[in-house]
């Protein structure tokens, strides 16, 4: 039923779409609160990152607080930071690749993550290729869901297409032209991505990292979801450098 839901949001980001909806919220909406989404979203990832390496934690007083900064998978966000941003400040294309192979490497070394293969055959797809129920998804109980569906898409896509447009130099008096098929192959890419088994597809504000690296045409688009087939042959590999490993699940290994 959940998958049924972001078909029939994705449904209904096709006709926005199409219609021009989406469009025309771009141009309405002031300046600010469309940079005030980018940066929402951007916050938003920081946090889980932050959370997620252990830097920051739960705290009933003040909601987070900062975490054991002596733990090893607080030691590797640490170290693959600063590489990132010493890189970033020499104005290094690469900063966030060398960030990630160290941090890769520091992981390794100190045992917060293991050599786990190098290629495998992607997992199958069956248990959600084609999974959706679409009656489900109708019933009035869905209602709300496809509605949050919907509003969050609307707004993340456009927040995340004119903060990536602007990092680009594409925006014109405020305007980014051709917004329409954007937004149309957004809509289009949840549709399909229900039809697979995942969650609403959007476009990603760290593309943003991409176009401060020198992307700017589609054809850099392509070569990454081409890059992006592949890396599924490489899953082992790939979940060394940012598998599942959070420090909460830890905490028995590394007491505060």
């Amino acid at each position: 039923m959940a998958l049924g839901g972001v078909a029939v949001a994705g449904m209904l980001f096709v006709l926005t779409a199409g219609f021009g909806l989406r469009e025309r919220l771009i141009t309405a909406i002031p300046d600010s609160l469309k940079h005030a989404i980018a940066v929402g979203i951007g916050l938003l990832i920081a946090m889980v990152g932050l959370q997620w390496a252990g830097v920051v934690v739960g705290s009933p007083g003040t909601l987070v607080t900062l975490g054991d900064l002596r733990t090893p998978p607080v030691t590797v966000a640490l170290v693959g930071f600063s590489v990132m941003a010493v890189l970033t400040a020499w104005n290094l294309r690469s900063a966030l690749l060398v960030g990630l192979f160290v941090s890769s490497v520091v992981a390794w070394l100190i045992g917060v993550t293991e050599y786990q293969g190098l290629a495998s055959l992607p997992p199958s797809m069956a248990p959600t290729f084609l999974q959706l129920d679409l009656l489900g998804a109708l019933h009035p109980d869905m209602v709300a869901v496809i509605f949050v569906f919907l509003f969050l898409a609307l707004f993340d896509s456009m927040g995340t297409l004119v903060a990536v447009a602007e990092q680009a130099g594409l925006m014109r008096s405020g305007i980014l032209p051709r917004a329409c098929g954007a937004l149309l192959a957004d809509a289009a890419g949840t549709v399909v991505g229900a039809g697979l088994g995942t969650s609403t597809v959007t476009a990603y504000i760290e593309s943003s990292a991409g176009v401060a690296a020198g992307g700017r045409t589609g054809l850099m688009a392509v070569v990454t979801a081409g890059l992006f087939f592949l890396a599924l042959f490489f899953s082992p590999l790939v979940a060394m450098v940012g598998g599942g490993y959070r420090v909460s699940d830890e905490l028995t290994l590394y007491p505060g």
